[in-house]
Order: structure tokens, then C-alpha cells, then sequence
């Protein structure tokens, strides 16, 4: 299904006709909820046997260049470094530390670690000439919100590429035609989490409350199945 089929599920289903356009089922409204009903939808598939938003992402990254932007993803779970050559291999996970910040030459990457997501205050708020600041705090000069970076060590000296395995957020359901995950596999439960979304926003516990056990029931259901179909193919292969 797409936004718009999801949308007039959800109107249907919630009784919010005032949440649409009545001649055309336009949106005047009703995205907002689908929408946050997806992400919540994102955050608890992270600990789901089914994991639809698990995915890698491959990126091209040139010489010197050490920082890499990861849009969309909020939990990596492993980066790999290849050359197109070579079998990749899997980088190290550090934290922010000296030793880190100390690597400085150039090589074959090594070790990652998360860059910052965004700088507090936003940085045309930064003083202009701030004192004992290393400049490197400063290389990544489009920090956002909606953005994770990595920053790879050491500095790469050749061409490669990196490929991030982590929890993506689904694809955003902005017009009308567009489709994600959850609304082309499991629709009913995206128009649940936006039912959900919607006892929310106006503050109706007991309703939330419902549709979070429905929800809860759907995705144990959904892991069952997962888990038998892994339990078949084991035995499968042991014959």
C-alpha cells in the first residue's frame, strides 16, 4: 500500500474525517500521525526477531576523506572498509579518545568512531575565535539532526568504499504514491501505530494503551513465524 491507501485506512478506522480533505482524501492532517507511527514502528523493530529496517548501506569514499555521513540509520552495528580489491574487512569500533584523535596519518582505515550529530549551540552561534578549541573539532561542518557520521582512522590514503550494517528508519511516506517497509509488508501495523500515535497526541491513555498491546501482539506473532522458519531451515540443513 501507499501513503495515501494508508491514509484512508486510518481515517476510516479512527472516525477523523476532519483529519482529511472530505471531497478527495487529501491530507489535512492524517500524514502526521502515519508518519509517527512508522517511527515508532522503526524504534521497537530493533529489537524484533523480524528486524524490517536492518539494512547496509555502501559508500564511495575518496582519499582524505575521513568523515562519512550516515542518514537515516540510528544504531550501526558494523562497518566494513574495502578497496574493490582486497576482501573487505571489519573496522573497529573506538571511542572519542586521544589516541584516536592522535591519528592523524594517512592509511588504510582501521578504526571508526560516531562523529557528532550536531553542534550545541548551532555553529553560526559559535563564538567566532574560540581559544584552546583543536581545529579538528570543526572539520565536519554539516552536522544535522537527521544525520549520523562516522569518522574513520587512520585518514584514508587510497580510494575505497565502507559498508555500515545497522536500524534504518523506514523510507518517509511524504507524497501520496510514496510506499515503506511497513506499509507494502505489514500495513495493518502501520495503520495501527498511527491509530496509536493519534490516542497519543491527545493525551487518551487508555486508548494508547490498547493499541500498544494490539501492536505488541502483532510483532510477537510476526517474531514466531521468524523463528519457526529459522528453526525449519536448521533442521533442513542438518538433514
Amino acid at each position: 500500500m501507499n501513503l495515501r491507501e494508508i491514509r484512508e485506512l486510518f481515517v476510516k478506522h479512527s472516525g477523523r474525517y476532519d483529519l482529511v480533505n472530505p471531497d478527495n482524501f487529501d491530507d489535512n492532517g492524517a500524514n502526521f500521525f502515519v508518519q509517527a507511527g512508522q517511527r515508532m514502528l522503526d524504534r521497537m523493530d530493533r529489537t524484533s526477531a523480524f528486524a524490517n529496517n536492518q539494512a547496509v548501506s555502501v559508500q564511495e569514499v575518496s582519499p582524505r576523506e575521513q568523515l562519512v555521513q550516515l542518514p537515516e540509520i540510528y544504531n550501526i552495528t558494523k562497518v566494513e572498509w574495502g578497496d574493490g580489491i582486497s576482501p573487505p574487512h571489519v573496522l573497529e569500533k573506538q571511542v572519542v579518545g586521544r589516541a584516536l584523535r592522535a591519528m592523524t596519518y594517512m592509511g588504510t582505515p582501521r578504526y571508526w568512531e560516531q562523529a557528532l550529530v550536531q553542534y550545541k549551540p548551532s555553529i553560526e552561534k559559535l563564538a567566532t575565535a574560540l581559544t584552546n578549541v583543536p581545529a579538528h573539532y570543526f572539520d565536519g561542518a554539516q552536522f544535522a539532526f537527521h544525520s549520523t557520521e562516522i569518522r574513520l582512522f587512520p585518514i584514508p590514503a587510497q580510494k575505497g568504499f565502507i559498508a555500515v550494517t545497522g536500524h534504518y528508519y523506514a523510507s518517509q511516506l511524504l507524497k501520496d504514491e510514496d510506499e515503506s517497509v511497513w506499509s507494502i509488508k505489514h500495513p495493518d501495523l502501520l495503520v495501527s501505530a498511527a491509530l496509536w500515535a493519534l490516542e497519543v497526541f491527545y493525551r487518551n491513555t487508555e486508548g494508547a494503551r490498547d493499541w500498544m498491546n494490539h501492536i505488541a501482539l502483532l510483532i510477537n506473532e510476526q517474531d514466531a513465524r521468524e523463528l519457526e522458519g529459522n528453526i525449519y531451515s536448521i533442521n533442513q540443513m542438518r538433514g
